[in-house]
């Protein structure tokens, strides 16, 4: 992926200031794409893995709240608000988010913010159980 506008780098920092952690936090991603003259953007936590244990192999997703009038504040107008609770179907990468459609910085954009990352992402995280620690892998 090439590296995208500052725009989007500055946007995408300000949403991620926006999630309020309930417990550690996992290494954020980010994906971007135009598709139709809007700037597609979602940002999401990694998977932690847990390594050892009874539970080994399973992985996690991160307890987070988001702040919505936060990320409202940061579009000069917005036209649609929606909550996603679960994938819609098997193709469907997202899964559970919010979006926010509207404007930033003059151009149209949907912000997600996704309950957990796609699933063709890595963990981003491990938890060691024999050694107490986390590690992060992205």
């Amino acid at each position: 992926m090439s590296v995208p506008p500052l725009w989007i780098i500055d946007l995408a920092n300000n949403v991620t200031a926006c999630l309020e952690p309930l417990e550690p936090m996992p290494p954020l991603g980010c994906h971007y794409h135009l598709s139709e003259g809007c700037w597609e953007i979602s940002i999401f936590p990694a998977h932690t893995e847990i390594v050892g244990g009874p539970l080994d192999g399973h992985q996690t997703a991160p307890r987070f709240r988001v702040d919505l009038l936060a990320i409202a504040t940061l579009f000069s107008s917005i036209e649609d608000i929606a909550w996603q609770t679960r994938s819609v179907n098997d193709e469907d990468q997202l899964g559970a988010h919010i979006a926010i459609t509207g404007v930033c910085d003059h151009e149209s954009v949907s912000v997600r913010v996704l309950q957990s990352a796609p699933s063709e992402f890595e963990p981003g995280r491990k938890a060691l159980t024999n050694e107490g620690c986390l590690i992060e892998t992205w």
